[in-house]
């Protein structure tokens, strides 16, 4: 099934197309705006693995932030936000409630 987006662009003027046009033009695997469908194995918790929710990767230092992660695009900001209490928490920093 194709899908046909109609975004908004800084400029305020209108971008339309389908996956393939999003996945060559934007860079998004599979045209997909939250980087990997939000399927049941892919929801909640187990955004951007297999294994309990996490920013961390297994390269050291390296953290994902991105609407692949934890807890998905549409909770626009949200993914962002919880890498970098991972991050202040994994250096040290001090994590403020809230």
């Amino acid at each position: 099934m194709a899908y046909l987006y109609i975004l908004r662009c800084g400029d305020g003027s209108l971008y339309t197309g389908i996956a393939l046009d999003l996945e060559r033009r934007l860079g998004l695997t599979g045209g997909d705006l939250y980087h990997g469908a939000m399927t049941l194995d892919q929801l909640f918790m187990l955004r951007s693995g297999s294994g309990p929710s996490s920013h961390h990767t297994p390269v050291a230092g390296l953290f994902l932030a991105g609407s692949g992660a934890h807890p998905g695009g549409g909770v626009f900001g949200v993914p962002g936000r919880n890498a970098a209490r991972t991050v202040l928490g994994t250096l040290g920093g001090e994590v403020q409630a809230g």
